[in-house]
C-alpha cells in the first residue's frame, strides 16, 4: 500500500478510521488493505548499466518502469552531456527515485541481486531518498522460476523462450562500450533493449507465472 497513490477519501479513512481490532488503520495497515480493499499499482522495472555491473565502478545508462497492463511508461536515458560533465547518472537516478514513488509493487527479474541494489547504491551516492524498507513491495520473478519451476539455466531469455514469449534481444559489447561513452545511437539501442525486456518479456512472464507463487510481502 502506497499512501502517495491514495485518493483524498481513502487517505481520510486511513488516517482517521479504525479496524476490527479497534486500532487506527495507520497502525494496522494490513487491516486497511483487507477491510477497505487495496488495488496495488504494479510497475515492471528493468535497468541497464555500464559493463561490469557494479555500482561503485559504473553508472546507470537507463531505466524503464512500466505500469502493469497499462501503456504508461516511466523512463529516462543518460546522454553525452551527463557523461562529459562528470555527473554521469545523477539526473536519471533522481528521476527513478521519484518514479518509484508512484507504485505499490515493483516487479523485476533478478532485481533482488542487481536492479534494486544497484539503484539504491547510486541513489545514496547522490544523497537521494531511495524508498525505505517496507514502503514498496517487491516481486522477483527469478525466485518464482527457481523454486516453482525447473529450468537450466534460469535466465530470462531461456524461460521466456520455453514459454513462447518472444522479444528478448542482445546487446553486443561494442554497443555497451560506445553507450558508456555517450554515443547517441548506441544509447538508443540499449534503451530499446530495456523497453523490450520490460514490455515483451518480464511483464508477459509475470502474467503467466504469478498465480503459482504466494503473495509477496517482501520489500524493495
Amino acid at each position: 500500500m502506497n499512501p502517495f497513490n491514495m485518493k483524498k477519501t481513502e487517505m481520510q479513512i486511513y488516517l482517521t478510521g479504525s479496524c476490527k481490532h479497534r486500532m487506527p488503520y495507520i497502525q494496522h495497515p494490513k487491516c486497511y488493505e483487507k477491510e477497505i480493499g487495496d488495488n496495488p499499482k504494479i510497475g515492471i522495472l528493468d535497468i541497464e548499466t555500464t559493463w561490469g555491473f557494479n555500482a561503485d565502478y559504473g553508472f546507470m545508462l537507463c531505466y524503464v518502469l512500466k505500469e502493469y497492463r497499462k501503456k504508461q511508461i516511466y523512463s529516462n536515458l543518460i546522454n553525452k552531456k551527463d557523461i562529459a560533465s562528470f555527473k554521469y547518472d545523477e539526473r536519471i537516478i533522481k528521476s527513478l527515485v521519484d518514479d518509484l514513488k508512484n507504485f505499490d509493487v515493483v516487479v523485476t527479474y533478478n532485481g533482488s541481486r542487481f536492479d534494486l541494489p544497484y539503484s539504491r547504491t547510486r541513489a545514496l551516492k547522490y544523497k537521494y531518498d531511495f524508498p525505505k524498507y517496507g514502503f514498496i513491495k517487491h516481486i522477483d520473478l527469478f525466485y518464482i522460476v527457481k523454486y516453482k519451476f525447473k529450468f537450466r539455466p534460469n535466465s530470462l531469455e531461456n524461460v521466456c523462450e520455453f514459454f513462447g514469449i518472444k522479444g528478448k534481444n542482445h546487446v553486443h559489447r561494442e554497443i555497451w562500450l560506445k553507450a558508456s561513452q555517450g554515443d547517441k545511437k548506441s544509447l538508443n539501442y540499449v534503451y530499446e533493449h530495456c523497453i523490450k525486456d520490460v514490455s515483451d518479456c518480464t511483464e508477459k512472464l509475470y502474467t503467466k507465472i504469478i498465480d503459482y507463487a504466494r503473495k509477496s510481502n517482501r520489500s524493495i
